[in-house]
């Protein structure tokens, strides 16, 4: 049987080009010394080197005086807006949706609907539906700033190249593969024509470009366009970056799919060395860099030595992210998975639960990450004969999976397959054959990504964040 839909023991960072907020912000006046100017920076700045509580302190410090500067003043508009970032990485959704749209309805009245500053708050709602797995809604956004930055700053500007790569990597979370290339191709174009073949912004592209290829099955390809990322990367932040990190971690990524483990066990302990000293030992991207880590042992069977890292990204996440984040739900995912591994099935199995209960409350009944748990679920008392429970966990995931990725998608492909295995342990010799048909058929039209990887989305290793976990 599939390995758990192996979508979700470790970390992929997809890389963000910033836009311009500096940009904008500046064309609006602020006084540079006042309690607001103060607390903004100071949220800020916590919020980067993952403190939220002491974030969320200062930025609602901030929000107070913002408020005396009246309901339409541009500052509390910025105010609202960096609340809703910090409550989006912190899986505070419907806060953060809700503080976006209070932003965005204050700019679009003193600036007007299609003011660029209109246009990076659609991208920041776009994102935090991303996270959410809300994908429908998430493409009308980014189209909708899409369409404003092409209007305002031209079809080759650095913004619009920007959007492009994050509307790409859209379509590659929800396996539209053929509609990726053309948008990062076109995003690096731009990119290369307007700031030169080592701009950041061009390393962000052949990173993302990388992600394609990797679950395109093109190693060599996706090898080489990490590494040319990498180049850049190094070339402008230095090799201790958590920036460069991220592209050294989607490299050791490509390692140990191609089960080169030793190179890969190698470069992920460079990346938690660096996310460890850059950005200090309780930081959530140094949690999910030591379930990589982690995932190696895993692969190696030292379960004991993946048991201790997975625990240590636990405790960093209960502690910065909270109880009830995906994050969290993820990680003890990983967990339950190094339990059923070693056949500790019961253990496994509160940790499922646990898992898929943060799940639903915090994403829904019909999320994705909620079918890969009833998947892993299913699975583990699959491996028990308990077929009888196991098969309605299956017919549930297979319909969201369905719901919300569409019917052609990998991971409903690797579903199919796992139930029909059941069905032939039932003697339903005909509905297996049935469903391992249209498995092959949607496999064929979109090969699998065979990694097993956690994403997270890194905007100046300051923006929001998603995880996927096992």
């Amino acid at each position: 049987m599939n390995r758990s839909l192996k979508k979700q023991q470790h970390l992929l960072l997809v890389l963000c080009a910033a836009f311009c907020w500096s940009a904008w912000q500046a064309k609006i006046s602020f006084p540079q010394e006042n309690a607001w100017q103060k607390s903004l920076e100071e949220g800020n700045q916590h919020r980067a080197q993952g403190r939220p509580a002491e974030a969320e302190k200062a930025h609602l410090l901030a929000l107070a005086e913002a408020e005396k500067f009246g309901p339409e003043d541009p500052r509390l508009a910025v105010s609202l807006n960096a609340l809703a970032v910090l409550y989006d990485a912190s899986g505070r959704y419907e806060a953060a949706g809700q503080l976006y749209q209070q932003a965005q309805k204050i700019w679009e009245k003193t600036l007007g609907p299609e003011h660029l500053t209109v246009a990076v708050s659609l991208i920041n709602q776009a994102r935090l539906y991303r996270h959410q797995e809300r994908f429908a809604e998430a493409e009308s956004l980014y189209r909708q700033a899409l369409a404003i930055l092409e209007k305002v700053q031209g079809t080759d500007h650095l913004n619009v190249a920007a959007c492009l790569d994050e509307l790409g990597m859209l379509y590659l979370a929800q396996g539209r593969y053929p509609e990726v290339e053309p948008l990062l191709q076109r995003a690096l174009r731009i990119q290369e024509e307007k700031g030169g073949g080592d701009h950041p912004d061009v390393a962000v592209t052949l990173n993302n470009l990388g992600m394609l290829r990797r679950v395109q099955g093109r190693y060599t390809e996706a090898e080489s366009l990490f590494r040319r990322a990498l180049s850049i990367r190094k070339k402008v932040l230095g090799t201790e970056h958590p920036e460069v990190a991220v592209v050294m971690n989607n490299l050791a990524d490509i390692y140990h799919q191609s089960g080169q483990l030793s190179e890969a066990q190698t470069l992920y302990r460079q990346v938690t060395a660096i996310m460890e000293k850059t950005l200090g030992p309780e930081h959530p991207d140094l949690a999910m860099a030591l379930k990589n880590l982690a995932s190696v042992d895993r692969d190696l069977h030292r379960y004991s030595q993946a048991e201790l890292l997975y625990r240590r990204a636990l405790s960093i996440e209960e502690k910065t992210l909270g109880e009830n984040h995906v994050s969290t739900a993820l990680t003890v995912g990983n967990l339950a998975a190094i339990y059923a591994d070693q056949k500790k099935y019961d253990q496994a199995e509160i940790y499922y639960r646990r898992c898929l209960d943060i799940c639903e409350k915090v994403l829904g009944p019909m999320n994705p990450h909620v079918a890969t748990t009833l998947n892993n679920l299913a699975t583990l008392y699959f491996k028990q004969n308990r077929y009888a429970e196991a098969e309605p966990l299956f017919r549930r995931a297979m319909a969201i999976q369905e719901g919300s990725l569409g019917p052609n998608h990998p991971d409903l492909a690797n579903l199919l397959n796992n139930y029909s295995l059941l069905l032939r342990k039932t003697n339903r010799k005909s509905e297996a054959s049935a469903m391992n048909v249209r498995a092959q058929e949607i496999l064929a039209r979109n090969p699998p990504d065979k990694s097993a990887n956690q994403t997270v989305d890194v905007h100046g290793l300051e923006t929001n964040r998603k995880a996927k976990g096992e």
